[in-house]
């Protein structure tokens, strides 16, 4: 099989593809976000969502790690978003 041509994928595509869509990289370091799905709404808070900090790949564990976990509610995340596209 020489003819058969490989995708062109850069670190970071094979990095995302990897993490699932569901995930954010950070542009200056190893950490990267794994964002988890939408809990039922509790009436007075919202739709809670989980994040979770994530250190890369490490030789030495051969897995990535958790560093922390935030939740947030999806009300929260709309603001902020609203936010940043007025500025």
């Amino acid at each position: 099989m020489p003819n058969v041509k490989k995708f062109p994928l850069s670190h970071a595509q094979r990095e995302l593809n990897r993490r699932g869509k569901l995930s954010l990289s950070c542009i200056v370091s190893d950490r990267w976000i794994r964002v988890g799905k939408p809990a039922r709404e509790a009436a007075d808070l919202g739709t809670p969502i989980e994040f979770d900090v994530m250190a890369a790949y490490s030789n030495s564990t051969g897995a990535d790690r958790k560093l922390c976990s935030m939740i947030v509610t999806v009300d929260q995340l709309r603001a902020i978003l609203a936010e940043i596209e007025k500025q």
